[in-house]
């Protein structure tokens, strides 16, 4: 018994020591859920509908229950999808596409505000069609909010870039 405890303090204790250690800064905690987010998201080949699915379900869990996003579309006005739910659908729909799709994240910058509970991400994203020579960027502001010690993304929009205006 005494043996058993011991064990039981000596491993809490070594868990502690590598929490306190080696935790994750949360610029990288928000850097590494972008990026995984924008490869679950991007298409390079035909897939079943449960890899769909599943990489569909991880994405809108990077999203807080009630988040937003905001996309400007060129001559059609904005875009909102609203929840977890819509989030989801919409990763399904993109990765119905019928052409492979690549995206990917340049210039991320990210602000977390003074309390460590909000942050922000502006970044821009490529968008290449798999045989298309022209690549498409677009820049994004990503908001966040710390949910039980989780990033998690509440809003998302589109920024106008001096191209647009």
């Amino acid at each position: 018994m005494i043996k058993k405890l011991f064990v039981l303090v000596l491993l809490s204790a070594v868990a502690l020591f590598v929490f306190q250690n080696f935790k994750v800064d949360d610029r990288t905690q928000i850097r590494t859920k972008l990026n995984s987010m924008v490869d679950l998201a991007s298409v390079y080949r035909a897939m079943s509908v449960l890899e769909v699915g599943s990489r569909a379900q991880t994405v809108s869990e990077y999203f807080a229950p009630k988040a937003v996003i905001e996309i400007a579309q060129a001559g059609a006005g904005k875009r909102r999808i609203e929840g977890r739910k819509e989030i989801h659908d919409s990763v399904i729909t993109l990765s119905a596409r019928t052409k492979p799709i690549e995206l990917r994240l340049l210039d991320v910058k990210i602000n977390i505000a003074p309390g460590k509970t909000h942050a922000a991400a502006e970044t821009s994203l490529q968008v290449r069609e798999a045989g298309a020579e022209h690549v498409d960027v677009f820049e994004f502001k990503f908001n966040f909010e710390k949910f039980d010690k989780e990033w998690l993304i509440t809003s998302v929009e589109t920024l106008e870039t001096p191209n647009q205006k």
